[in-house]
């Protein structure tokens, strides 16, 4: 049984990366979505445990002194993280992982371990700008800052494996799934069960 493998999205907030990747967990029942951490408060219908773990500042702390979060970073003064515990599990189960997290966070997985991971461009600030203002859930001050963090987090697309335009979401899912499948169908996912494979079809008689 191959190893599971951890995926990483990231994008502007508002760029699809949360649409993506519910989207990919759909599809297909060998990969999951990492649920993070968060000190924020649940927005709409956001479920603890489904769209995050939320708890408070103390407990996020504790969490993070005891080396649960595989990485972690403060955005609009709230805290997010990733449970190493959930990822290590699950990929040893053979399962793939998909973590949505942004480009701060990336960096610090990458170091720690292997991964494969993909960002979202928006097709432009004034759809990015669209897209965070028809979702209803932060004022215009919020979403002026959000705008500001896209054009520093858009600078670090070229540490990415992938980077697609989310200009066409069908598109932009199509392509993700074919990332995931081609990721899965490398040698060096599958190297002991084609070295098998391959033994025995030499031991075979013409």
């Amino acid at each position: 049984m191959r190893k599971g493998i951890l995926f990483i999205i990231s994008s502007p907030s508002g760029g699809g990366k949360t649409t993506v990747a519910d989207f990919l967990v759909s599809q297909d029942p060998f990969i999951k979505r990492s649920v993070s951490f968060t000190t924020r408060q649940p927005r709409g219908k956001e479920r603890d445990g489904t769209d995050y773990y939320f708890v408070n500042e103390d407990d996020f702390h504790r969490l993070l002194q005891e080396g649960e979060m595989l990485e972690h970073a403060t955005v609009l003064q709230n805290q997010y993280g990733t449970s190493r515990r959930y990822i290590e599990k699950t990929l040893a189960l053979g399962t793939d992982v998909i973590c949505c997290i942004d480009w701060q966070g990336a960096d610090q997985i990458r170091k720690k371990t292997n991964c494969v991971s993909i960002f979202l461009l928006p097709p432009s600030l004034e759809k990015l700008k669209m897209r965070l203002t028809n979702r209803a859930t932060d004022t215009a001050d919020v979403i002026e800052y959000r705008l500001r963090a896209a054009l520093k987090e858009i600078q670090h697309f070229s540490e990415y494996d992938y980077v697609l335009t989310n200009d066409n979401l069908t598109e932009t899912k199509q392509k993700a799934l074919s990332i995931i499948i081609a990721e899965r169908e490398k040698l060096a996912q599958n190297r002991q069960a084609v070295e098998c494979f391959v033994t025995s079809l030499l031991k075979q008689t013409i």
